[in-house]
């Protein structure tokens, strides 16, 4: 009866070491290791083995893995909630997250769009924890069909969000009654249908005024 081989085995990616997976036991001529493959592009992967009193030890053919880009899923909100006064500054909020099995925090950037256009000054936006911002002012009323398009990084595929819709209305004016103002008075004097009228502290007096 041929006894299991013991002693260990290394992986290796290329001719690195992976991490956490140098010198792993043989259990019953086998011999594993979980990895978690972090970064997007194609790994080769080998296993060493260091033989023991009965075998010599070997190495594996290479093993070709391929990690693809992580899937996102990008969304966009505004601090107005879709509804801005003209003139008025609103902060669109981009927020990139992976999709499962993906994880890990995106990079990148995020352009803001109006539609079809980019909009001014939003173009490019650097991507910090997972959310892009930026600034912006409308001059004018009317409805935006506003989306953020994530360029996506060495990780993580790009992704567009949901389009939102911001609707800019023009600041309200003062009503104009039509009303006159009336002078005053009080404490003042004015001339009103050829009379001379002194105020003074609230009493007021009236004299002919003499026209030549």
């Amino acid at each position: 009866m041929v006894a299991a081989a013991t002693g260990t085995v290394t992986f290796l990616d290329g001719a690195a070491v992976v991490s956490g997976c140098a010198a792993q036991p043989m259990v019953g001529g086998v011999a594993s290791c979980n990895v978690t493959l972090t970064d997007a592009g194609t790994d080769t992967i080998s296993a060493v083995y260091s033989g023991d009193t009965n075998f010599a030890g070997s190495t594996s053919p290479a093993l070709t893995q391929t990690v693809a880009q992580g899937i996102t899923a990008t969304t966009m909100t505004s601090s107005s909630n879709g509804v801005v006064v003209a003139g008025y500054t609103v902060t669109l909020t981009a927020t990139i997250a992976p999709a499962a099995p993906a994880g890990g925090v995106p990079t990148g950037t995020v352009e803001f769009m109006d539609g079809a256009a980019p909009i001014s000054g939003c173009t490019a936006q650097a991507v910090a924890g997972g959310v892009a911002h930026c600034n912006v002012v409308y001059a004018d009323a009317g409805v935006h069909a506003m989306s953020a398009v994530y360029s996506g990084d060495h990780d993580f595929a790009g992704s567009t969000s949901p389009s939102l819709t911001m609707t800019v209305s023009q600041d309200p004016s003062v009503p104009d009654t039509g009303a006159q103002t009336t002078p005053s008075i009080w404490g003042g004097m004015t001339v009103l249908g050829g009379f001379l009228l002194l105020g003074l502290g609230g009493l007021v007096r009236r004299r002919d005024r003499s026209v030549a």
